[in-house]
């Protein structure tokens, strides 16, 4: 069964796919910040058995083998816009918390493409690249992914600015 449109326009979901790297093929996270999914990630019954397999997956790597773009959090967060009752660094640290998670679980973890405190294009799909285990591991993730190529993903901010 597939997700209604308006679900998925109006809900943040988690996405899990795995993706052809270089060397080795790489588990990928995505938040969708409300967009409609790709073809073979909109079913139902496969987010529910990823959603409740990663729940139950044990920490891969601690926080500190974890690393963060800050440039590309500081970039969707809107690091000089002040619009919150929290201190940039308040929000910097509640905004990577989950996507910190999934890369302790060992995937790339990434957020859907937008300006700061903007709403991303509906049409746009890319995702950045925001959290990530610093060593790449083979190990065997205990769940069978699919692969998405529709998802356009982008490792550094800078790769877009210098387009």
């Amino acid at each position: 069964m597939r997700f209604d449109d308006f679900f998925l326009e109006s809900h943040d979901m988690d996405v899990f796919f795995q993706q052809y790297g270089v060397k080795c093929i790489l588990p990928v996270h995505c938040a969708t910040f409300g967009s409609l999914l790709p073809e073979e990630m909109n079913d139902v019954d496969y987010y529910n058995c990823c959603v409740t397999a990663i729940a139950n997956m044990p920490y891969r790597y601690t926080p500190d083998e974890i690393e963060i773009e800050y440039e590309n959090v500081n970039y969707l967060l809107g690091e000089h816009n002040e619009q919150s009752h929290l201190t940039f660094n308040e929000r910097v640290t509640a905004y990577i918390r989950t996507f910190v998670n999934m890369a302790c679980r060992g995937f790339w973890s990434y957020d859907r493409f937008h300006s700061a405190h903007l709403e991303p294009e509906p049409e746009d799909k890319r995702f950045i690249l925001i959290a990530h285990p610093r060593i790449v591991s083979q190990d065997n993730l205990q769940i069978k992914l699919r692969t998405c190529n529709e998802i356009i993903l982008i490792d550094n901010i800078n790769k877009i600015n210098n387009k």
